[in-house]
């Protein structure tokens, strides 16, 4: 997240008692970019770690009826493969 290497990170969507994992699309690698069309990467020079980023856009992320994980109505894409989607959690939270 962020441009900041992580091996830890698992995104997983949640709707009632389902959570599951954000699935990549067909063809993703390890290390593939998951943009946002309206939402341009711009990250920070340096992180500040008393800032709560991800608490901060935590209440945007929400999965759609479809399944497709967004920010703000925004889906996350790797370009040129696919959106990351919930196979059961449709219409839930994203965390």
């Amino acid at each position: 997240m962020r441009g900041v290497l992580s091996n830890g990170m698992v995104m997983c969507a949640k709707k009632g008692d389902v959570i599951e994992p954000l699935y990549p699309p067909a063809g993703a690698v390890p290390g593939d970019v998951v943009d946002f069309e309206r939402h341009p990467r711009n990250p920070d020079a340096v992180l500040n770690p008393k800032k709560k980023i991800f608490e901060a856009v935590q209440p945007d992320l929400f999965t759609d009826d479809d399944g497709v994980a967004n920010y703000k109505g925004d889906a996350f894409i790797v370009k040129g493969k696919g959106p990351c989607v919930a196979k059961v959690a449709k219409g839930g939270v994203v965390s």
